[in-house]
């Protein structure tokens, strides 16, 4: 607001960018965020498990780790780099998806479709957040 009463607007996205990674840092972050995503996503699983009582929790647990190894660089290389902001949010959902049909897949007889899909929507919200906040204070 200036002192004559007018204002000038102007959005907040341009004052405060996503902190994406731009593609000279790019085997940095992925490295960065594979070895982070799969700790996080690991930790949260085996909580969820271990909630739900699943005795086969071993390999499970590989799955989603495998899952990840492959979800990572798809979401950074085939969303996030080629489609920006946007690659985020599509990104997370097929995220999500790929991961919970990936887990029950390998692992019918000991996981419902249904909870590897909620397995892997709150593992990826964790590493979502977590992976956010860490990487904005690597590139942001």
């Amino acid at each position: 607001l200036y002192s004559n009463g007018s204002a000038m607007l102007t959005p907040i996205y341009r004052q405060h960018p996503l902190p994406l990674p731009q593609p000279g840092n790019t085997v940095e972050i992925l490295i960065i965020t594979v070895i982070l995503t799969i700790a996080i996503e690991l930790m949260v699983a085996f909580l969820y498990l271990k909630r739900i009582k699943v005795k086969k929790k071993s390999r499970i647990l590989t799955a989603v780790a495998i899952a990840n190894v492959i979800s990572v660089p798809t979401f950074w290389f085939g969303f996030v780099f080629t489609l920006g902001a946007l690659g985020l949010i599509i990104g997370e959902i097929f995220v999500i998806i790929f991961e919970g049909f990936f887990v029950h897949y390998f692992n019918k007889k000991a996981i419902t479709l249904k909870r590897a899909l909620v397995m892997s929507l709150i593992m990826n919200i964790a590493s979502a957040i977590i992976c956010g906040i860490i990487l904005s204070l690597f590139i942001g």
